[in-house]
């Protein structure tokens, strides 16, 4: 019998790609208005390339772009994208629709819920707490808890142990 449930947390509860378009074409448009002066669309597809080959987390993707773009990271640009990004992630960052319903239901029938992901401690904590989710899972393992990406088994093992639960015993949404 299923005692519970592991769910990854970026494009299975939350539309990550999404808000993450949503808020980089936010920042170049404010980083143009802030005197960048660069094509959105061709800073968009290469803010997005930079995101591929550095990874989506990436903490400096605004810095490198300008780097790459006019040698240099000026802080008024830098900041007013920064600035811009956040504002327009929080205004996108939504649970799927049902999500809510479900993870309700699911508690109600006594199922534990859990979370493995491959984002950042600090970034998948900010995401749940933002969507006011922090509280309905128990474990929530990222990649800096168990150092390596799905699809290995570790963060799978690690949750079931947490829970002290055999593989049978759950169930996980990819």
């Amino acid at each position: 019998m299923i005692q519970a449930i592991i769910f990854d947390l970026d494009n299975t509860l939350l539309d990550f790609i999404k808000m993450k378009q949503f808020a980089v074409k936010a920042a170049i448009t404010a980083m143009n208005e802030a005197g960048l002066n660069v094509d959105e669309e061709k800073a968009y597809q290469e803010i997005l390339d930079l995101y591929v080959h550095k990874g989506w987390e990436n903490q400096q993707v605004f810095d490198d772009y300008l780097n790459q773009t006019i040698g240099a990271v000026s802080n008024k640009i830098l900041a007013a994208g920064i600035v811009a990004y956040r504002r327009a992630r929080e205004a996108t960052l939504l649970v799927y629709p049902n999500v809510n319903k479900t993870l309700i239901e699911l508690t109600k029938m006594g199922i534990k819920l859990a979370v493995v992901s491959d984002a950042p401690s600090r970034e998948a904590w900010m995401r749940l707490y933002y969507l006011n989710l922090h509280h309905v899972f128990d474990p929530v393992l990222t990649y800096d808890d168990t150092g390596v990406r799905k699809p290995s088994p570790k963060p799978f093992q690690m949750a079931l142990d947490y829970m002290k639960l055999k593989p049978e015993e759950a169930a996980h949404d990819w």
